[in-house]
């Protein structure tokens, strides 16, 4: 209601009279400002329909000319389209079906008219359809990718398997509702999926009666096809619904795949409630209660569910499982450990459960980086007994930052026992900067008579950095003029470090009061050896002149399997390194598995790109061993880029 008002706010500023809107009779000024205003022509669509209903002559006779005219008067628009099929117009219908048949060469106007049929009336649609069918229009491209749209099977780089043979499937389902019922008998995914298409054209309703029909009867491609649609639709509770029937009913670990998102998006709406909508928020926040029933229908069901869902994350492999392809050839499913713990950890927390918070608590390290902080805050907020407490102080050492961060807050709010305290001891072994601080922070708060065997243990630990973490408590209580007399009873312990490395003798050069040697006094300032050898560069040596098949075939040594292989090892050596934290560019600390980018300080972006250097990224031995053993050749590593950026084998095809 809100957008229509608007809408008529900018017919007013342009006079009222809507034929002078679609013919530009407006002054220079209204003109400019609507030609820099992209949107404004938004809406517009149902005023259009409205006035062509209404008979106004003079809108209709300006969308005549404007389709009509050679003067350049106006130019039809995609809200012009969409006005003249929404409307009951069948003169101006007639002139939009004539013109995509004329469009010839103007694939943006052929364009622009397939991509808007479907969100007219159905008479309108079946009359533009016709014309695509008797004239073969299915031979453009932009058609091919209309049509895909609307039946919602393809994508963009399937758009080849678009062909007459489907255009007049789902043309007959369209006219023949005996015909639509019959293909919803058969097992062919193509079939299922352009009969449920067709009825939902009509009646959203029928479908979906139709694709219950399915999950409960069918074969069991029937019912990865009934996924498909399930997948498509807005209403999220049919969805649940139908999801929730399928993975309760049965163990096929493929049909639980094949609907599991339906439970990803509804987890997610919810668990955005529960926190406020601070999903990705580093602050820890009192999570709202959320009653079983508004969640998932019942408490038994939800209770049904965890106990589903634990077994099945018990069943999954650690890389998890992919089906591909699945349904159809271009289509896939999978299922990770990562996305059964979200559904384990979001209904433990609806079931309130100790029990169950415990359990699903434990595996939040198996939680993807991107969920993991918000679930601990769901489920750890305020641990209730001593394994949460133990897992809320382990998750303080977790690699994801956020997940860290509201742990160090959870902990803050906790009187520490002295197992906990070494617990906290013993994550000083990380090198995080950031973390180390706060880990010390927390240690600084233990009881005094506590503080002589933490250090004596921090001291004498064959770690370096927890050795270094003991010597920074000892400066900071050398500071702390109201602790004076508690460091006067442990100074002393700063002897237990034997054999002290750079770092710690800087250390204990402090805690002494002698200042270190400076960068001036150190050779090379610290910085450089001045007496290593120059390199000279080499001069590159004169490549042959080749043929441009020559060229492709040095360039392209591998097969496409081999190529996908490569690529497939390279993702699991991403996978197996994804919590790996390092500096980024921009100084704020980013897991390998969110983003792959520069590290801080290398300014990769000031460089041409010969210059830049594996080393100016994160793991550079690991993915610079993952070269020397898997790619090798440079040849190798162009295919691979080549085959990433493509995002398809249409390059290798055309290559062949």
């Amino acid at each position: 209601v809100f957008s229509l008002l608007m809408t008529y706010e900018k017919l007013f500023y342009c006079g009222e009279r809507l034929e002078d809107v679609i013919l530009w009779r407006l002054d220079e000024e209204k003109l400019d400002y609507i030609r820099n205003d992209y949107y404004f022509y938004m809406g517009f669509s149902y005023l259009y329909a409205a006035e062509i209903d209404r008979g106004n002559q003079a809108v209709i006779g300006a969308l005549r000319e404007v389709m009509l005219s050679e003067n350049n008067t106006g130019y039809l628009d995609r809200e012009m389209i969409l006005g003249i099929i929404r409307s009951d117009n069948e003169e101006l219908q007639e002139l939009l079906c004539r013109l995509l048949l004329a469009a010839r060469l103007q694939e943006g106007l052929r364009q622009a008219i397939c991509e808007s049929m479907d969100e007219g009336t159905p008479k309108a649609f079946l009359k533009l359809l016709q014309v695509i069918e008797e004239n073969g229009l299915i031979r453009f491209s932009s058609v091919k990718r209309a049509v895909s749209t609307w039946i919602g099977i393809f994508h963009e780089e399937q758009a080849d398997r678009v062909n007459g043979k489907l255009l007049s499937l789902m043309g007959k389902c369209l006219r023949e509702e005996d015909f639509c019922r019959e293909l919803l008998g058969t097992n062919d995914s193509i079939a299922i999926s352009t009969a449920l298409w067709a009825q939902g054209f009509y009646e959203a309703e029928n479908a979906v009666r139709s694709m219950k029909e399915l999950v409960e009867k069918g074969t069991k491609n029937q019912r990865l096809t009934a996924s498909f649609y399930n997948n498509s639709l807005y209403d999220e509770e049919i969805r649940m619904q139908v999801a929730k029937k399928v993975i309760l009913g049965q163990e096929d670990m493929e049909l639980t795949a094949a609907f599991f998102p339906a439970f990803t998006e509804h987890t997610m709406r919810l668990i955005r409630k529960a926190v406020h909508d601070r999903v990705y928020d580093s602050e820890l926040r009192e999570p709202q209660a959320m009653e079983a029933a508004e969640c998932f229908g019942s408490r038994q069901e939800a209770e049904q569910l965890y106990g589903r869902f634990l077994g099945l994350y018990g069943q999954l492999p650690k890389k998890g499982l992919a089906y591909d392809p699945c349904i159809f050839p271009w289509y896939r499913v999978e299922l990770a450990p990562a996305d059964v713990v979200s559904q384990l950890a979001f209904l433990a927390y609806v079931l309130q459960d100790e029990e169950k918070i415990t359990e699903a608590a434990a595996l939040l390290g198996e939680a993807g980086s991107d969920m993991r902080a918000v679930l601990f805050n769901l489920l750890l907020y305020r641990p209730s007994n001593t394994r949460q407490r133990e897992l809320a102080i382990g998750y303080v050492g977790n690699a994801d930052t956020k997940t860290s961060v509201k742990a160090v807050q959870v902990v803050k709010k906790l009187s520490l026992a002295e197992p906990e305290y070494r617990m906290v001891e013993d994550m000083l072994r990380f090198k995080r900067s950031s973390l180390r601080g706060t880990l010390i922070g927390v240690l600084m708060g233990q009881p005094e008579e506590k503080m002589e065997g933490s250090l004596r243990r921090l001291l004498q630990d064959k770690r370096e950095e927890k050795r270094s973490a003991g010597l920074d408590m000892l400066l900071r209580l050398s500071r702390d003029e109201k602790r004076g007399k508690l460091y006067g009873q442990v100074k002393g312990l700063a002897a237990l470090v034997e054999n002290p490395t750079d770092k710690e003798r800087i250390l204990l050069q402090e805690l002494e009061g002698r200042p270190g040697e400076s960068a001036a006094e150190k050779k090379g300032h610290g910085i450089y050896d001045p007496d290593a050898p120059d390199v000279l560069l080499q001069p590159w040596p004169k490549e042959r002149q080749k043929t441009p098949a020559q060229m492709m075939a040095e360039c392209m040594p591998l097969t496409v399997k081999e190529a996908l292989a490569k690529i497939k090892k390279l993702d699991e050596l991403v996978g197996a390194n994804k919590d790996y934290e390092y500096v980024a560019a921009n100084g704020e600390r980013t897991l390998l598995g969110n983003a792959y980018g520069s590290l801080e300080g290398k300014q990769v972006n000031q460089k041409p790109f010969w210059d830049r250097k594996l080393t100016d990224y994160p793991l550079a031995e690991v993915f610079g061993r993952f070269y020397e053993e898997e790619i090798r050749d440079y040849r190798v590593l162009i295919e691979l880029e080549t085959l990433l950026n493509q995002k398809s084998v249409g390059a290798y095809k055309a290559a062949e």
